[in-house]
């Protein structure tokens, strides 16, 4: 991840304006990138309107730890060049970009937690308002247009697996199994 970052980031390096953020670009290393990773997690359980929000003094907003983790330009400019994978156009999957990040969560879970009895199979959507050939739209989920997900959950809403619908596909029943485990 940090490597692909890395690399787009300089990819991407063209002509640039005066106040331009790449200027102040430094490459990332993986103790950068595990602090970014944990910001993004914890801005997961606790919802601001914006990700400026995070860093503001105000005290209705105020939450010294991101602004002592890392200063919110370099939160943006990573956030802005993240990357899982070096761009390759010869892979036929959709997924090819994030498919490693999803085997690994998948295989964790299977390794280290054991579910309870209870369950269930949840339909989700995923805010996504770019171009994607299986984006999908559903009008009556939250976010109308993204990308839709099966997630395995048990009864206490922990996600066991997750699968990403790509489309229409021959085979059209989901199963959520590994080679040692069947859920």
């Amino acid at each position: 991840m940090v490597q692909a970052t890395n690399n787009y980031a300089h990819r991407m390096a063209g002509p640039l304006q005066k106040h331009a953020r790449f200027r102040y670009w430094k490459d990332t290393t993986i103790a950068e990138m595990r602090k970014f990773v944990g910001l993004l997690l914890y801005m997961g359980l606790t919802k601001l309107p914006t990700i400026a929000h995070y860093w503001k003094l105000d005290p209705l907003y105020n939450l010294p730890l991101f602004r002592q983790i890392m200063s919110r330009n370099r939160f943006q400019i990573l956030l802005r060049y993240l990357h899982f994978s070096e761009n390759d156009d010869s892979s036929t999957s959709r997924l090819h970009k994030i498919q490693p990040i999803l085997d690994r969560f998948n295989n964790i879970m299977a390794d280290l937690y054991y579910p309870e009895a209870d369950l269930s199979i949840d339909e989700s959507m995923v805010l996504w308002r770019g171009r994607l050939v299986f984006r999908q739209y559903i009008k009556n989920k939250k976010h109308k247009y993204g990308v839709k997900l099966y997630e395995l959950c048990e009864s206490s809403g922990i996600v066991m697996k997750i699968r990403v619908y790509k489309g229409k596909v021959k085979d059209h029943h989901l199963v959520f199994c590994t080679a040692r485990k069947l859920y």
